[in-house]
């Protein structure tokens, strides 16, 4: 009996050693979580504050949206309404553009300007020769007796311009996105005069069809 008390007293004794050693071996574990919750705790504290974006220029306040500029190329490309109007001079030019734009069909002609992408203008010279004739009689004779009545006449050229001009405005900015002139015949019969208004008005339209869609080149 008292062997068998001996043994159950030392197996008693080897539970409780083992169960203090395993206790032993979880207690840094256990010690050591809460000094890392508290070094977690106090990372907030210690962080330095976010510096606020580096500027590039002294003033801080924000500078407005700058409006984006167009090309006068892009703008011409862009437009689809036009409005022609005659600034002065003779009709002729001005009947034989608005024609040449109503058969392209490129734009849709509009009867106001504030409804218009672009404005042609069109300045003519006068439904004139530009000539003007003039006479002048010859001086009294130094020595008193009277000359026969006689008078020298003269063709002379009247001042001003006798091109014809077209000019592209946009109706936004009110800046010439495109401009052309083309030379006139000067001359005493009418019909070559309206003849030379009609070719003028003719060529200036085609040097803007070909700005607008240039012709095709043969390779």
């Amino acid at each position: 009996m008292q062997r068998i008390f001996l043994k159950m007293t030392y197996l008693l004794f080897l539970l409780l050693a083992a169960a203090s050693l395993n206790a032993w071996s979880q207690q840094p574990k256990d010690a050591e979580a809460p000094k890392a919750d508290a070094a977690n705790s106090a990372t907030p504290a210690t962080t330095a504050p976010a510096k606020p974006a580096a500027t590039t220029g002294t003033d801080t306040k924000a500078e407005p949206p700058k409006a984006e500029t167009i090309s006068p190329g892009v703008r011409l490309n862009q437009a689809r309404t036009v409005y022609i109007k005659r600034l002065s001079g003779s009709d002729i030019p001005y009947t034989v553009i608005s024609d040449g734009l109503q058969g392209w069909g490129h734009f849709v002609l509009v009867n106001d300007p504030e409804k218009a992408d672009i404005v042609l203008e069109v300045e003519s010279p006068e439904d004139t020769s530009g000539l003007t004739i003039n006479s002048a009689a010859k001086a009294p004779s130094l020595t008193g007796e009277p000359e026969p009545p006689s008078s020298s006449w003269g063709i002379t050229r009247q001042s001003g311009s006798s091109d014809v001009k077209l000019s592209v405005r946009d109706t936004r900015s009110r800046n010439v996105l495109w401009r052309a002139v083309e030379p006139t015949r000067t001359s005493i019969k009418k019909t070559t005069r309206e003849n030379s208004l009609v070719e003028a008005g003719q060529h200036l339209f085609v040097k803007f069809h070909d700005r607008i869609e240039p012709p095709l080149r043969m390779k």
